[in-house]
């Protein structure tokens, strides 16, 4: 059995040499806790478990988790969409933004609430697929126009980003201005 042998090619008049190069891993996401809720961080004192996935201020929510650079604040309407696209979480600005209460939203379907504002387009129908996707924790965060399913002239841009523990997609959401 013979080595391995390169076959001789003839060079590309005018391509430029192959070079490799290093890709540097990047940074894991630094990850924040808020309520499903208020969007409050735990106070959690270092080196200690929190003492109960509810959370402490208001009592409604439950812990969830997402990158520092897409986490609510509390002054942030925000829904969360689990992977069969139903509310698994309303925040209280959510509530006042889209008009329902969290306990008569939640298990309802997205389309209920939220639908692409350009239906025209084909890429509107992108903003169900983001959802799906940031949901199964495979997106990078996203920003579509998104308005209520029920109202047309009212726009709405979305932030569309994974959370957890378990896989969920984040919603914030924001008016256009």
């Amino acid at each position: 059995m013979r080595p391995y042998e390169p076959a001789n090619r003839e060079p590309v008049v005018g391509a430029a040499p192959r070079a490799l190069r290093l890709i540097q891993p990047s940074e894991p996401a630094l990850l924040k806790q808020f309520c499903g809720h208020c969007a409050r961080s735990p106070e959690i004192e270092p080196g200690r478990e929190p003492a109960s996935r509810v959370c402490a201020h208001c009592g409604l929510g439950l812990m969830l988790e997402a990158s520092t650079d897409v986490a609510p604040t509390p002054e942030d309407p925000f829904i969360v969409i689990d992977q069969a696209m139903s509310l698994s979480a309303v925040s209280r600005k959510a509530e006042k933004f889209l008009g329902v209460r969290e306990p008569a939203a939640v298990g309802r379907h997205l389309k209920e609430f939220l639908v692409p504002a350009d239906t025209d387009i084909p890429a509107a129908q992108s903003f169900f697929a983001l959802v799906m996707l940031a949901a199964a924790g495979g997106s990078e965060p996203r920003t579509v126009a998104v308005r209520p399913a029920d109202l047309f002239g009212v726009r709405y841009w979305a932030r569309v980003a994974t959370c957890g523990p378990s896989n969920a997609a984040l919603l914030l959401l924001v008016t256009m201005d």
